[in-house]
């Protein structure tokens, strides 16, 4: 399909999504919409293209984001916010914040580069404080980067700014993965599934407001099924009900397996679920890393 095909698919899709989205009764429809609409975008031609445009938007800017970063941040924030009665073209509506977007991190990351503001009485107005007023004007967002405005030691900034990271990257990183032959998509979708699980543990899906519906469509329901002890089809479920011990999901020849299955999972989890080996296991959490961007610690 030509580029100027799936801009114009793209924009039909989310015409008709907007259109239905605050109307009962056609979530089943607005689902398809909007995962139709996100395979596009994630796309490998026409997510290259989005991040070649984002590149010429940074105008050579140094940041210590990547352009997948942006593409990803202006996604989240923007993509439900979409009104066909304020823009009748998603594809320039999408361009717009991701211009905003990148304008936006770009002036958190380097306020000193601002030139210098001062108020009527000559007292200068540091950039950051001007911000939160600097959004535009489409309505109420979910604000995705929380460590700005709080009271939060380094430490604590520094885990919240890495979750969010992983957050922001995982759904799209899960669809990319379709369009692999192979192993990928069944093995990342676990992992989404053991991150979703663990969040729910937490009741950490109520506090960054979560969307259920996109997290489920990129779980594995198999895998949530096989480590809880009921199966469960909604985050209130996985909060409430316990996970499996060791020693049922076969796992039995370990000093743990007398206890609860632990989040994140072991690797020992995942190999019991595709009978295959730890290694195996391993070095697909190393791709998913890699893909996302993060180096993490395991246990096997």
């Amino acid at each position: 399909m030509s580029m100027e095909r799936k801009i114009q698919e793209l924009n039909e899709l989310m015409m008709e999504y907007s259109q239905l989205k605050d109307t009962s009764g056609n979530e089943a429809r607005c689902f398809a919409l909007k995962n139709r609409a996100v395979s596009i975008i994630y796309s490998s031609d026409f997510f290259n293209m989005l991040k070649a445009i984002a590149k010429k938007m940074l105008k050579g800017r140094f940041t210590r984001y990547q352009t997948d970063e942006f593409i990803t941040e202006t996604y989240i924030k923007y993509f439900d916010e979409y009104d066909y009665k304020i823009s009748d073209n998603f594809y320039k509506y999408f361009l717009k914040y991701l211009s905003y977007t990148i304008g936006n991190l770009s002036k958190r990351e380097h306020p000193e580069s601002m030139p210098e503001i001062f108020d009527n009485e000559g007292n200068e107005i540091l950039y950051t404080d001007l911000i939160e007023d600097d959004k535009p004007d489409i309505g109420t967002t979910i604000e995705v980067n929380l460590l700005f405005g709080e009271n939060l030691s380094v430490e604590e900034a520094e885990i919240r700014e890495r979750f969010l990271v992983y957050y922001s990257k995982l759904i799209p990183c899960v669809m990319k993965a379709d369009e692999h032959r192979g192993n990928k998509k069944k093995y990342y979708s676990s992992f989404a599934t053991d991150f979703y699980v663990a969040l729910c543990k937490l009741k950490l899906h109520i506090e960054y407001q979560m969307n259920e519906q996109e997290a489920f469509h990129v779980m594995d329901l198999g895998f949530a099924d096989f480590t809880l002890s009921q199966n469960c089809r909604s985050f209130k479920m996985i909060e409430k009900v316990p996970l499996k011990k060791y020693s049922e999901i076969g796992v039995d020849s370990r000093n743990f397996a007398g206890g609860e299955i632990e989040t994140p999972f072991r690797n020992c989890v995942y190999s019991a679920f595709f009978d295959v080996s730890d290694g195996r296991i391993s070095q697909y959490r190393k791709k998913f890393y890699g893909d996302i961007g993060l180096l993490v610690n395991e246990e096997e």
